[in-house]
């Protein structure tokens, strides 16, 4: 495959405008000291000594000095001789004179050899004669060379060197000869020609190579030998001579740079951009507690930028009051809408005017409240969503599910004991401004039916039965419901018209289940004030859907608790004698009980009731045991005097007993004993029981004032009680039990037997009087309460419960008051800061990550602020924002605020004593940049002019800036947050002209894909390649296919990479639209345009390796790992260099392992590839299935054009046991790794997993 690599910022520069392209003079310092060591030669070096003697030249003056010997190896061109020793092989073999050839070398390639052998033992023998240490160094190098020659080479020139007579044949047959001898071979084993002439191939390549070596060693010692000193006075002087010409050289090899400078200076009146000053962002402190300092505009911070460049002055362009504003606290609320979540994504609701799915879950997440200083740790940090939405819809939202829901709080709910069942009924309204069949509970539960297909009643039922889960306050702190039943009766159904939806929640607790106390914020947990026991219904996220969609925005017009109670044992009970225990069997009408004996039975629990039905439940201990009963048991006494045993009940109301004294006829009369206990033919049963209703005396029995049921005020009837007590008052007559009566029967029968005459018929002596004993006394009752959408003076009320804490509803409307916390906006960010005051604008810098997405809309318009004040969130008006350099938290910046005087920390819906901030948005919430902290008290400042000049640094590191220049009072600690960024040092030169090149193409117009590319590798130095893909759209046709009229720009930032990519390389979605905005100004009316990212195509090797004994199998598969990885990264030098258009290859990459130190052999090779096709999905592909033809393709190649090859986390190398090698297999599915090669596929073609 071949394309196009597009244009990086290194290969902008035309190789013709670089400097030097064309010099005057091309010859380098070591050629040029090479070509006076030339010309020194061809002078004779005249002594006084004999002409015989005058055979010397300067040469061999100059030759001894090793700079000039390090220059002679430096100018020796060694490949350009390998053309003509090729040629020399040939024609020697050939038997022919070889053209351009040395006289010395007799046509023989030996020869040749040999006299590079013999220059390079020459250099060797002239360093070493200088005995400097770098002579000798580079002595030593070229030995080593010549000692690792190879074998029979060596041979050939030992053989040479033993028969100095020998020359070489001028035909073939007598140089095959004569190599075979020197080779050592015998006359019948001679080689063939083709086998010499790559042997004679091979001897020069290797020693070419040694060549190279010294050449690069000698280079590294050039210069330190020039600087050396150590140099003979005559040499010295050449040396000079060379390196003043140089001077020469340079200036005359300036003449083309000049001509073109001429051009674009004189002619096009070119001019190179000034400077643009860099900025970065200060967070200031106080120097103490409550201290406050103002920071003028223009006020110096000096930034150290080394010895030379001195201090930079940064400035301030606006006034900032620092006050002693912090930030306290830190959440996140993100609702979630997961469009693969069923049944929600079958529902749709109206938000901020567009259309959307409902919640699928709400998540809370704490964010950590770091210091200006902890801040800068950024590589020990973990960045968080701003608005908490997850980066993908594949990962997790952070955080924990979110609190949410409604809790009662009522008095009727104090139950402590006893077998308790709790009905609640909710009477919800309509949600105003809601469409018709969207308004209701019962609406949207049928549009639920509708889309899913079901039956009303399954719908109700599946949603109903895990809406919520259910809590109260317990002795022990909250005590769960373990079980509840739900049923809903829409509007209007049966009933009269007009009343709303009724949703109808009962359960049961045991007698095993706690009492149900009164909150207590050292139980319960702090947040919620008054003394009502609470209901807590709080939103169930593991149901058949999450309910906040169905239940928002729907009011509650009001609420109705019921409950039964039966046992309930805790009584304070009063007769005559006193108060009793109901721990112990006690007497209720005393030991002499008479007509009016009375017992008052009250309870705490139901004193503050309004009681719908109750009865006391007696069971009687003592009964007599015969049968007949008690009439029968009074049988011996005179008479029939035993009556069935009465009572009346009274109730204690405003502290009269009511039915009022005048009324005695009028109260209510019950009958104990009952159930043929008082006559009859039966006998007692042990522990009979009575039930006395009072249910005729409900109706006067009032509860008492708010307030004065308090659960710290005492429970007892004392002469100040008002309410809560019952009366049982007997009413039997004279007799009552017979124990008035009972001494005189009993004497009269004891006085008629001790007659003579009775003495045979003695008369049986009358029974005891029963005296009325309770074993245990209950009380059974139910009881109602009605919650409106205010609170009540008792304390009852509805409380919505929100993620942080919670509110009263308050009753807003004719339609009441709202069930569930409204959420205006899917993700927020919430902010609590402590001050003793904000009476000026309020600077908050957010240290974002620059990793923004790109933004498919206006989404800055859509971020919304809010403070909160007496419990609602009240927007900031648009100019109460006074800047925002983050431009919509797509980049670290600066929020300032002005804030209302009513921003208070007075509130319940969020942690009191903080002022709270809310930052909202509601759409494409994964794009914005992530957060690491926001600090109050910040600042821009910008470089001074001045200080931006050439030699200075372009930018400074964060944490440089520490002090202002001139102490400001007040101030404390100056944090600077961010390298600074921004600017640009002047143009240079080679800057001008390839700008004056470029412009002279495109002409500030994009009409060719270069025109693009070089356009924006201009504007935005921080991108490092752009690859312009012309008809082709990644919106439209996303599988690459041609889209004319369109134009796809991929771009990505200049990056370096060891290999394993944590996070691929992207411009942030800040960089992406500026880069759009830029080029949309210079395209043609008709292009449609599109700037992005690439897609990644990340590629798994999975192969096995056989290693050489003894190597640990652990440690060489991690260095294969890493070594396989650098291989497919463009980003490294090791195998693919292609960012576009690229191919690897199965042969490529085997070959590269099996060239790794340690590897014997690899088999069953196979390369998986997963592509990103945009918008959360991926394609899978393994050169080791079938593919369309049904053969395994050895190759993998871009899945689009704009794909870049990256490696995956983790290869599948495996250390193979045997020799044995098999064929590649297709990766079984159980071999796949879930989150990077699991890819779910409904297709069965290899490249269309999904």
């Amino acid at each position: 495959m071949s394309m196009r690599e597009g244009l990086a910022q290194h290969t902008r520069l035309l190789a013709a405008l670089a400097p030097h392209y064309i010099d005057v003079d091309e010859l380098s310092q070591a050629q040029l000291m090479t070509l006076a060591l030339h010309y020194a030669g061809l002078v004779r070096f005249a002594t006084e000594a004999p002409p015989a003697d005058w055979d010397r030249t300067w040469r061999d003056y100059f030759g001894d000095d090793e700079t000039l010997v390090m220059a002679e190896i430096l100018s020796l061109r060694v490949h350009r001789n390998r053309a003509g020793f090729d040629a020399l092989v040939d024609r020697a073999l050939d038997g022919m004179a070889p053209a351009g050839v040395p006289a010395e070398t007799g046509g023989s390639p030996i020869v040749l050899l040999a006299a590079m052998v013999e220059r390079l033992e020459t250099w060797s023998g002239a360093l070493l004669a200088r005995g400097s240490p770098v002579g000798i160094d580079l002595s030593t190098l070229i030995a080593g060379v010549l000692e690792n020659l190879p074998p029979s080479l060596r041979r050939a020139l030992a053989y040479r060197a033993a028969h100095p007579e020998w020359n070489a044949g001028r035909d073939a047959p007598a140089l095959v000869a004569q190599l075979s001898a020197m080779l050592g071979l015998a006359p019948g084993g001679a080689v063939r020609d083709d086998e010499l002439r790559a042997l004679c191939r091979t001897w020069f390549n290797q020693l070419a190579k040694a060549i190279e070596m010294v050449q690069r060693g000698a280079a590294q010692r050039l210069e330190q030998s020039l600087s050396s000193g150590v140099h003979d006075p005559g040499a010295g002087l050449l040396l000079a001579f060379v390196q003043l010409y140089r001077r020469a050289q340079d200036a005359a090899n300036t003449l083309t740079e000049r001509h073109l400078d001429f051009y674009y200076d004189r002619v096009l009146r070119m001019r190179p951009k000034p400077a643009e000053v860099d900025s970065t962002f200060l967070v200031f402190a106080p120097s103490a507690p409550g201290a406050r300092a103002a920071v003028p505009a223009g006020a110096a911070f000096l930034a150290p930028a080394g010895r030379q460049a001195g201090d930079l002055v940064f400035a301030p362009r606006e006034h900032l009051t620092v006050g002693d504003a912090r930030l306290r606290a830190m959440f996140t609320l993100f609702c979630e809408r997961n469009p693969l979540t069923a049944p929600e994504n079958a529902l749709s609701e109206q938000r901020h005017g567009r259309t959307k799915g409902y919640p699928t879950a709400c998540r809370l997440a704490s964010l950590p409240v770091l210091e200006p200083d902890q801040a800068l740790e950024r590589a020990s940090l973990a960045p968080r969503p701003l608005f908490g939405a997850p980066r993908t819809a594949t990962s997790a939202a952070p955080g924990q599910p979110a609190r949410l829901g409604f809790a009662l709080a009522s008095n009727v709910l104090a139950m402590r004991e006893g077998e308790r069942s709790v009905h609640v009924t909710l009477l919800l309204g309509a949600q105003r401004h809601a469409a018709a069949d969207d308004e209701t509970l019962g609406g949207r539960l049928a549009r639920l039916a509708v889309q899913m297909r079901e039956s009303q009643a399954e719908v109700r039922y599946k949603v109903l039965r895990r809406m919520f889960t259910l809590a109260l306050t317990g002795a022990d702190g909250w005590m769960a419901v373990p079980a509840y039943g739900a049923t809903f009766e829409p509007a209007g159904a049966g009933v009269q018209g007009g009343v709303p939806d009724a949703l109808h929640i009962h359960f049961t607790l045991g007698h095993e289940a706690g009492a149900v106390v009164p909150y207590d914020p050292a139980l319960h947990g702090p947040g919620v004030t008054g003394a009502c026991p609470l209901l807590r219904f709080e939103l169930n996220g593991e149901g058949y859907l999450y309910p906040y969609g169905l239940l928002r925005g729907l009011p509650m017009v009001r609420a109705q608790v019921d409950v039964s109670v039966r046992g309930h044992r805790s009584l304070a009970l009063y007769n005559q004698m006193g108060a009793l225990s109901p721990a112990a069997p006690f007497q209720p009408f005393g030991p002499l009980p008479a007509h009016g004996a009375w017992l008052v039975v009250g309870s705490a629990e139901t004193a503050c009731k309004r009681l719908t039905a109750a009865e006391l439940a007696f069971e009687w201990g003592g009964l007599p045991q015969v049968a007949g009963g008690l009439r029968a048991w009074y049988g011996g006494y005179d008479g029939e005097p035993f009556r069935d045993v009465r009572c009346t009940v009274a109730a204690l109301a405003d502290g009269r007993w009511q039915p009022v004294e005048t009324q005695v006829q009028a109260r209510p009369t019950q009958v104990l004993f009952a159930d043929g206990m008082a006559s009859g033919g039966r006998r007692h049963a042990v522990g009979a029981c009575d039930v006395v209703n009072l249910g005729p005396v409900l109706h006067l029995a009032r509860p008492p004032a708010p307030g004065r049921c308090a659960p710290d005020q005492p429970f007892a009837w004392e002469p100040g009680a008002s309410s809560g007590f019952f009366r049982l008052t007997l009413d039997t007559g004279e007799f009552a039990f017979g124990h008035r009566d009972y001494p005189y029967q009993l004497a009269r029968v004891l006085t008629r037997n001790s007659q003579w005459r009775y003495r045979r018929e003695p008369r049986a002596l009358p029974n005891p009087p029963y005296t009325p004993t309770v074993e245990t006394v209950a009380l059974h009752y139910a009881a109602t309460s009605t919650i409106g959408p205010t609170p009540a003076a008792s304390g009852e009320a509805l409380l919505r419960l929100h993620p942080f804490g919670w509110e009263a509803a308050r009753g807003g409307s004719e339609h009441g008051d709202l069930l569930l916390p409204s959420i205006d906006y899917s993700g927020n960010l919430y902010l609590g800061l402590s001050a003793s005051a904000l009476d000026a604008p309020l600077t908050l810098f957010f240290n974002l990550v620059e990793d923004a997405l790109p933004m498919s809309g206006q989404h800055a318009r859509d971020i919304s602020w809010a403070y909160l004040a007496g419990n609602r969130w009240i927007a900031l008006p648009p100019h109460a924002v006074l800047g925002d350099t983050t431009q919509g938290f797509i980049r670290p910046g600066i929020v300032a605020l002005a804030l209302p005087p009513d921003a208070g920390s007075d509130n319940t819906i969020m942690p009191p004593g903080l002022v709270w901030l809310r930052v909202s948005c509601e759409d494409e919430l994964n794009r914005f940049c992530q957060l690491y902290s926001v600090h109050p008290h910040a600042l821009q400042v910008w470089r001074a002019a001045d200080d931006m000049t050439a030699g200075m640094p372009e930018r400074i590191a964060a944490a440089t800036i520490r002090r202002p220049r001139q102490a400001i009072p007040g101030l404390g600690r100056v944090t600077q947050m961010t390298d600074s960024g921004g600017g640009r040092l002047p143009e240079s030169r080679v800057e001008l002209r390839r700008r004056s090149a470029e412009r002279l193409r495109h002409k500030g117009r994009a009409i060719v894909p270069d025109d693009y590319e070089r356009l924006v590798l201009e504007r935005f130095p921080d991108i490092d390649r752009v690859k312009c893909f012309p008809n082709l759209s990644l919106a439209l046709r996303p599988d690459g296919g041609a889209c004319p009229g369109h134009v796809l720009v991929v771009a990505l930032p200049a990056f370096a990479s060891s290999g394993h990519l944590g996070a691929p390389p992207r411009l942030n979605g800040d960089m992406v639209a500026r880069v759009h905005a830029f080029l949309a100004a210079r395209v043609g009316a008709d292009v449609r345009l599109e700037v992005a990212n690439p897609f990644y195509q990340r590629i798994q090797v999975r192969c096995k390796v056989r290693l050489a004994p003894g190597l640990d199998h652990g440690r060489h598969v991690n260095l294969l790992d890493r070594l396989v990885s650098d291989f497919i990264s463009p980003w490294r030098p090791a195998g693919n260099t292609s960012l576009f258009g690229w191919t690897l290859r199965q042969h490529d990459v085997e070959a590269f392992l099996l060239a790794q130190p340690g590897v014997l052999g690899v088999g069953e090779f196979s390369m998986l590839s997963v592509s990103d096709a945009g918008r959360d999905r991926y394609t899978l592909t393994d050169t080791a299935a079938p593919g369309r033809k049904g053969e395994p393709a050895p190759d993998v190649t871009p899945r689009y054009p704009w794909s870049v090859a990256v490696p995956i986390r983790r290869h599948a190398i495996l250390v193979a046991d045997s020799e044995q090698s098999r064929v590649a297999q297709r990766t079984g599915i159980g071999k796949l790794e879930i989150g990077s090669t699991f890819i779910i596929s409904s297709e069965t073609d290899n490249d269309q997993a999904k």
